[in-house]
């Protein structure tokens, strides 16, 4: 059955932070269209009756917006798939807990919504009083949730049900995803019509391989049904993620019953990463797709117009896309950077320092405010620690010595607050461990 049916490629708005509003995902849409996908899972976290109080209905109002949502997303040949998440609170042991959810997703049904998702990520392992207690168990609880739902819905031909579960990646599975109790029952027990989502061996995976998605096939007893996180930047606000789509060989297609790929928070950031998943959802292969994500970067060029002084050009966008590249690797600018550093490369490191303090500068100008306000922080972040550097490299190329100071740059403002407390005293090794570094 899964072998006949159409492969989902797109994006789902799965993470934790300030949804996206409706003009922003007409954008998307739009966007998705042009790459060439064909699906938009809706999952943001923070939509209340998404997760937090999913119990409740929409009002009047939202619903209204819902409709308008799903409307939006067919005209522009997507399918609209809506998830809930209500792993949160759930009485497993309480049918009347599933007849609530299969309320919730007949009011949908209503709206328009043909396809739906029933999500169990990130929520505790332990079960509510009554029920049963064990992994394997709130395996068989859940599966036999969904499957219900499942029925009750009905769904016609060619419409889809997705399934996440609490083990959804690698790391996750208990003792290991071969020999996983969890994962054994929802492949044995969860209706063979269900997708299964499945992140990778990692939360954010930088790789993923057909040997690797062959032995969660295995398990699961289907093909999963990728949610990939590679450019998610919601567990570290301070980045984000402008580089081409990376790790993935095209030929792990064969493997996957489809790929929704899970963006950066700030919205008008998403454009690169949409244009490069198309290159790959069209079967270009990863050499390919760099080359093809440097073209897509010049298509953005045009949304960069300033008012006064000089505009972005070519060199900023690249530098721009370098800066803020992929979690796992550096764009070539900031590594030759990084090089200059270790060496004390003053002249490299202006360099590159007054290319980052023109870009933050020319952003503040930037017509598109939406798109300004996505990179503000980024850029200002980035220029502070620049124009610190900078400092540091002259002062020690005029020959000084001991400790340098500088006025612009006092403790408890400059990286302050607790957070900067805290990195100052749990220190990350690069083997990944950690130090605890005592501050007198």
């Amino acid at each position: 059955m899964q072998n006949t049916r159409e492969k989902l490629f797109g994006i789902v708005e799965g993470f934790y932070g300030v949804p996206w509003n409706a003009r922003q995902r007409h954008r998307l849409f739009g966007w998705c269209k042009a790459a060439g996908l064909n699906t938009f899972l809706y999952a943001p976290k923070d939509d209340l009756k998404h997760r937090a109080i999913w119990r409740e209905l929409y009002d009047e109002a939202q619903a209204s917006e819902l409709a308008a949502l799903v409307r939006d997303a067919q005209r522009h040949g997507l399918r609209f798939i809506y998830a809930i998440s209500p792993g949160l609170d759930i009485r497993y042991a309480d049918p009347a807990e599933t007849g609530t959810l299969i309320d919730k997703l007949l009011q949908l049904r209503g709206l328009g919504v043909r396809d739906f998702a029933v999500l169990f990520d990130d929520i505790p392992t332990g079960l509510q009083p009554g029920d049963l207690g064990g992994l394997q168990e709130l395996a068989a609880a859940q599966a036999g949730i969904a499957n219900t739902v499942f029925s009750q819905l009905a769904l016609n031909p060619g419409e889809r049900f997705l399934f996440c579960p609490v083990e959804y990646c690698g790391r996750f599975a208990n003792p290991s995803v071969a020999d996983s109790p969890y994962l054994k029952t929802i492949g044995q027990q969860l209706h063979q019509g269900i997708d299964i989502l499945w992140t990778g061996p990692e939360i954010i995976s930088g790789e993923l391989d057909s040997e690797g998605l062959l032995e969660i096939e295995a398990i699961l007893k289907r093909k999963p049904l990728i949610w990939d996180n590679l450019y998610a930047n919601d567990y570290d606000t301070r980045r984000l993620y402008l580089g081409p789509y990376l790790g993935r060989d095209e030929s792990i297609r064969t493997r996957v019953s489809g790929v929704l790929v899970n963006p950066n928070c700030q919205f008008e950031a998403n454009f690169p990463a949409i244009a490069s998943f198309g290159d790959f959802v069209r079967g270009e292969a990863e050499t390919n797709r760099r080359e093809l994500h440097a073209k897509s970067i010049a298509q953005w060029l045009p949304q960069f117009a300033t008012v006064g002084g000089a505009a972005f050009d070519e060199r900023d966008m690249a530098l721009l896309v370098d800066l803020f590249h992929l979690p796992f690797e550096h764009g070539a600018l900031t590594k030759q950077a990084l090089v200059a550093l270790d060496s004390m490369d003053v002249e490299c490191l202006t360099r590159f320092a007054d290319g980052v303090r023109g870009l933050q500068e020319k952003a503040t100008r930037l017509t598109n405010r939406d798109l300004a306000a996505a990179f503000y922080r980024h850029l200002w972040d980035a220029k502070e620690e620049c124009e610190l550097l900078i400092a540091i490299a002259n002062w020690s190329k005029a020959g000084n010595r001991g400790s340098f100071h500088d006025a612009r740059f006092r403790p408890k403002l400059f990286r302050g607050g607790l957070l900067g407390d805290l990195a100052q005293r749990i220190v990350q090794n690069p083997d990944g461990s950690f130090t605890i570094q005592p501050q007198n």
